[in-house]
């Protein structure tokens, strides 16, 4: 993802509040978060902070993943 591309996400869908947990505990939480992918393997998720700085996470083997907007 590019960061236009995150910008235009942004502005259309809003950003997410996204928390991820791994064995039981927090490992994530971000209320900046533009896009989250899921895959078997476990989850992508993209931030954008100051319009400016891109960032992808990769969590492997995740237990639970909460979303709200």
């Amino acid at each position: 993802m590019t960061i236009t591309e995150a910008r235009i996400r942004r502005r259309l869908f809003g950003t997410r509040d996204v928390q991820v947990f791994i064995s039981g505990h927090q490992v994530f939480s971000d209320d900046d978060v533009v896009k989250v992918r899921y895959a078997q393997s476990g989850v992508r998720v993209w931030t954008l902070w100051d319009h400016d700085d891109l960032n992808e996470w990769w969590f492997p083997q995740v237990d639970e993943v909460r979303v709200a907007r």
